[in-house]
């Protein structure tokens, strides 16, 4: 009588574990909160002033955004009306940047690098 009384409850404790794991790996992925590829891109002044003095390109700017990682730290996705996204990386050339986005629907601006 003991026995069966453990084995029901860890039967149904297995099922459930067992129910879980399948809705997990059939869960459709997440769609990436950033959009690599803006309608358009614009350069806040600061930016510009700061790649002036660092000497970063529009190309490695473009480069960090096509495949730097995203640093959700620094990034503010509540922001309205354009959430702001830090990525960062390293550019073919070497340099290591991090780049401050804000994104709208329309464009996407570099706010700062």
């Amino acid at each position: 009588m003991k026995r069966r009384s453990i084995v029901i409850p860890l039967l149904l404790l297995l099922l459930v574990f067992t129910v879980f794991l399948v809705r997990r790996w059939n869960e459709p992925q997440r769609k990436e909160a950033f959009d690599r590829k803006p309608p358009s891109l614009r350069f806040a002044a600061r930016a510009q002033c700061q790649m002036a003095c660092r000497l970063v390109s529009k190309e490695e700017i473009e480069e960090i955004m096509k495949k730097g990682l995203i640093n959700f730290n620094r990034s503010n996705r509540r922001r309205s009306p354009c959430p702001s996204f830090a990525l960062q990386g390293r550019t073919a050339s070497g340099k290591s940047l991090m780049v401050l986005f804000a994104q709208c629907k329309d464009e996407t601006t570099v706010i700062a690098c």
